[in-house]
């Protein structure tokens, strides 16, 4: 009764998913399918396990639909605040999100596109920080900065400025992930309520303490900006030059790119 009951939907789950892991595979050619295939290694009487295949094969397709919109949303500031500019979760700091009059949102990751910046207009320090303990830790932290050309962007950076504490405003729930085409992306999350409004109440604090992912780091590479091409991204070895002492040498190394 089970095998009647139960192999047809299993088939077709199973079928659901190969579709829509191709359709996956078609936007990111390294993305591991093992995960999602669903054991038939059974037949007619084996109750026991054809339940547990119907069961693993619906959960399954209910993840791999889940990832899929993750792959299918633009995950730009713009894009995520429409499709969010009404939500209300019980689940979210709603004391935060009232209190900042802010919209909490829900989707984990927000993506700002700075493939066209100039290089002269942002800066990452590492600042060494000595804990209670001894024990002296390096923190980066990302700004923009006027380049003292008088380009375009010089003209604009108060703006962005401005831009970055509506992000921090409006997606303290998710990690915001600065993507300039390099190797290397950049990340604000978890930041310590003391430093959130810090950055949001003082004009003068453009400082935005950041995290440092390669571009196809699995917790990273689906939401990220896809119109630069992977062999048009800069090679930019940062990973390895961050353990230093003291801000001069970083910036004596970041300025030599």
């Amino acid at each position: 009764m089970s095998y009647e009951k139960y192999n047809q939907i299993i088939l077709n789950n199973i079928k659901s998913i190969d579709t829509i892991t191709n359709k996956i595979l078609k936007l990111n050619p390294r993305f591991d399918t093992e995960k999602y295939k669903v054991n038939t290694n059974y037949g007619i009487g084996d109750d026991e396990k054809i339940i547990r295949a119907y069961d693993k094969s619906k959960d399954k397709l209910n993840s791999i639909k889940k990832l899929y919109e993750e792959y299918i949303f633009n995950f730009d500031y713009e894009s995520v605040f429409k499709r969010t500019k009404d939500y209300n979760d019980a689940n979210k700091n709603n004391e935060i999100r009232i209190l900042l009059e802010t919209n909490g949102k829900p989707y984990d990751y927000v993506v700002y596109n700075f493939t066209n910046l100039n290089d002269d207009n942002y800066i990452v320090s590492a600042n060494p920080y000595k804990m209670k303990s001894g024990e002296v830790v390096k923190t980066l932290t990302f700004n923009l900065q006027y380049s003292g050309n008088f380009n375009e962007f010089d003209n604009k950076i108060k703006d962005y400025n401005l831009e970055f504490k509506d992000i921090l405003k409006d997606c303290y729930d998710n990690v915001i992930l600065i993507d300039f085409g390099f190797d290397v992306i950049f990340a604000v999350e978890q930041l310590p309520m003391y430093k959130y409004f810090s950055i949001l109440e003082n004009p003068k604090n453009n400082f935005l303490p950041i995290k440092l992912y390669h571009y196809q780091d699995d917790k990273v590479y689906r939401f990220i900006y896809k119109n630069t091409d992977d062999s048009n991204r800069e090679k930019w070895d940062l990973l390895d030059y961050i353990d230093f002492d003291g801000k001069d040498k970083f910036i004596s190394y970041y300025n030599k790119y």
